[in-house]
Formats: C-alpha cells, sequence, structure tokens
C-alpha cells in the first residue's frame, strides 16, 4: 500500500528486514547478542552501498536513540544493533532530517515512538526560517501479534509526520497477511 502527493510519500509494505540474521551476525558477541535479543525497540543500520561499504547510522541516531530511550524508560528495552567500536556516523549532505532505521518488536509501542520522534523533531522545525520546507525521512520495521512483519516508510514535511505517521498506522492495521 501507498499513498503519494506531491509532498508526501508514505508506504506500507512486507518488511524484508531479518531480525535472526542481523542477531546471528553477533554470534561471537554473545553478551552483546543477548541484549539485542531482549531489545523492544531496535535502531537499525542502514545500507548505503556502493556510496558506502558497511553498516552506517545517519546523524541523528544518537539523539533519537536518547529520545526513544528516556522516553520509553520503563516500558521497553531500546538498543542500538552495532557495538561501539563498530559504529559508523553517515552526516548526509541535505536539507532532509534523515532519521536512523527503526525497528519495532511489539506493534503497541509504535504509536507512542512515532510521538517521541515527532517530539525529536519538533525543535528542528520551530528553529528553522522556513518552517514548512523541513523535511524528514522515516523507516520502521514492525513485527505484529498475528506474526506479520511490515514497513512504514514516510518522506515528508516534518509538520505532518506524526499525524500522517499514525494514519499510517492505521491503515496497517489492515494490511494483508499474505502479502
Amino acid at each position: 500500500m501507498s499513498t503519494t502527493d506531491r509532498e508526501t510519500i508514505i508506504e506500507i509494505s512486507k518488511s524484508a528486514f531479518d531480525l535472526d540474521s542481523l542477531i546471528t551476525s553477533f554470534d561471537g558477541y554473545p553478551d552483546f547478542k543477548a541484549g539485542l535479543q531482549s531489545a523492544e525497540v531496535l535502531i537499525i543500520p542502514s545500507d548505503l552501498s556502493p556510496e558506502y561499504d558497511g553498516p552506517v547510522f545517519p546523524n541523528t541516531t544518537s539523539q533519537v536513540f536518547q529520545s526513544l530511550k528516556t522516553g520509553l524508560e520503563g516500558q521497553a528495552v531500546v538498543d542500538v544493533a552495532i557495538r561501539d567500536e563498530d559504529y559508523v556516523n553517515f552526516e548526509f549532505l541535505s536539507d532532509v532530517v534523515i532519521l536512523p532505521v527503526v525497528f519495532v518488536a511489539k506493534e503497541v509501542f509504535l504509536p507512542l515512538i512515532v510521538n517521541l520522534i515527532a517530539s525529536y523533531l519538533h525543535p528542528r522545525i520551530v528553529n528553522r526560517e522556513r518552517q514548512s520546507d523541513a523535511r524528514v525521512k522515516s523507516e520502521i520495521h514492525v513485527d505484529t501479534d498475528k506474526g506479520v512483519r511490515y514497513r512504514i516508510k514516510y518522506e515528508g514535511p516534518v509538520e505532518s509526520f506524526e499525524r500522517i505517521a499514525l494514519k499510517a498506522l492505521e491503515d496497517a492495521k489492515s494490511y494483508p497477511k499474505d502479502s
């Protein structure tokens, strides 16, 4: 399912994210692997091939991580799916706020995560001279309690991120189970 207007792209589709493969890649680090397995929310690396070889994170990652960790404290474990020594921050040369990719293991947390990300974004539009021009890219992968994993991808104005993303959550509830 995808909707587009000249300013906003919202896609709901089957997720190709393979959590088991990601966790297996840390077999040599049992403590780190156990931490990932216990997380309900993971910030996952992006693949920027061929521009960059290896996992990277946008420069917004540490702030988004802190926002999610603080906002979900006592409710969910939030982690970043990379060892500290392998973490690479990638500075995108763009006016668009590019958010890290987020995986949510329990769908119930998704509305709160969208609200926390919107709260993180709000000062970025308040401090811009041309608030209506502020844009954001977001990708969230979600496991449902019905065993379906889907992806919500948003690209559009910062000011409408929360409203449109929350609407996409409602639409995702009818996402086909077999597609």
